[in-house]
């Protein structure tokens, strides 16, 4: 099973709507999240995570150029955005 976290610059909010289903069942539908924002530019970014991996993501944030992941034990891995 993946776990994901989410961040997005600037701030977006969310909201749980109804997606169509998979491309081998697409009539099947399956609850999403839609991501919107008002602004000129935006970063989005989704890290998943296999739920049996070490250790946990506890939280995700963007600065300018810089993705950071912090983990749960006390590590932060950093990403550059558009390298």
């Amino acid at each position: 099973m993946l776990t994901g976290c989410h961040a997005s610059r600037p701030q977006a909010e969310f909201t749980v709507v109804t997606h169509p289903g998979p491309a081998d069942d697409p009539a099947l539908s399956r609850q999403g999240v839609d991501w919107s924002l008002t602004g000129r530019r935006a970063v989005f970014v989704s890290v998943y995570q296999s739920a049996e991996t070490a250790p946990p993501v506890r939280r995700v944030s963007l600065s300018e150029r810089t993705v950071h992941i912090d983990l749960a034990d006390g590590t932060v891995a950093t990403h550059p955005i558009g390298a």
